[in-house]
């Protein structure tokens, strides 16, 4: 069994558990917290660097070419 992603939502904790107790395997270890916020964080982080008004800076830029 790998590692199961999820929210921090209880409803989410609740299948985690009944799951574990299902297939034998400890909750705590095989669950990963906001997973996809620390990914996009780390890849904000490599792409701009400590410059993420880049960001906010090029999305604006978008909606005016789109226009």
């Amino acid at each position: 069994m790998g590692y199961f992603i999820a929210d921090n939502i209880d409803n989410n904790n609740t299948c985690i558990n009944e799951l574990s107790i299902e297939y034998n395997f400890n909750p705590l270890y095989y669950r990963l917290y906001c997973m996809g916020y620390i990914i996009n964080l780390v890849a904000c982080m490599l792409f701009f660097g400590g410059y993420l008004s880049a960001l906010d800076k090029e999305e604006e830029n978008k909606d005016e070419i789109l226009r």
